[in-house]
């Protein structure tokens, strides 16, 4: 999570163009998360927040408090239909790294600030699940309106696949860096901003 954005990610592309014979149009997004912990030290608002800032995760544009980074894997199926090369088959897999803050003394916490670092973990991770959502979306309509695409030789489907493909990633992008704008000025609203004073 960037200051003043939050929540910055980096897109990593692994692009499988694989060519086989398939009759039926077949077009599937599937996705897996993982969720690693980016350790805070702290007991009170002040302190986490200031240990926050002072380590925070590397994000893809610079400092976050939390972060997710989809991974793609795309297989292309051709077959010769009518003198034509068509995309008969797009499957595509997206692994999902997504990093969230964990307090590592949470249990010395006093109650009012426990409740409040719960509140700030929870909104973390709704907000990364908000981008999972979208990039599953950006990759569903990409599979959607690829799967049936003709041209006259293989080489021209897998090179237009391949920059619709492009295209959908760099929409995706500018529509997390909008939707962290729009989120940045909630975030310092969070009771655990307010009570470290920040």
């Amino acid at each position: 999570m960037p200051r003043p954005v939050p929540f910055a990610r980096r897109l990593l592309l692994l692009l499988v163009l694989g060519i086989s014979t398939i009759d039926p149009a077949v077009a599937g997004v599937t996705s897996r998360s993982v969720v690693n912990p980016h350790w805070v030290e702290g007991t009170t608002a002040r302190a986490v927040v200031s240990d926050m800032a002072r380590n925070p995760f590397p994000g893809d544009h610079g400092a976050a408090y939390a972060n997710v980074r989809p991974r793609y894997d795309l297989t292309v199926g051709t077959a010769e239909r009518g003198g034509a090369c068509v995309a008969a088959a797009i499957d595509l897999h997206v692994q999902f790294t997504m990093t969230l803050p964990r307090a590592r003394d949470e249990s010395r916490m006093n109650s009012g600030t426990r409740a409040a670092w719960t509140r700030f973990v929870a909104f973390a991770r709704r907000h990364e699940e908000t981008h999972v959502g979208s990039y599953l979306a950006y990759a569903r309509s990409f599979a959607a309106s690829t799967i049936g695409l003709a041209r006259p030789s293989c080489m021209e489907v897998r090179l237009e696949v391949q920059r619709r493909f492009i295209a959908m990633r760099q929409t995706a992008e500018l529509a997390q860096s909008a939707f962290d704008r729009q989120q940045a000025g909630m975030l310092r609203g969070l009771g655990l901003f307010r009570m470290a004073g920040r």
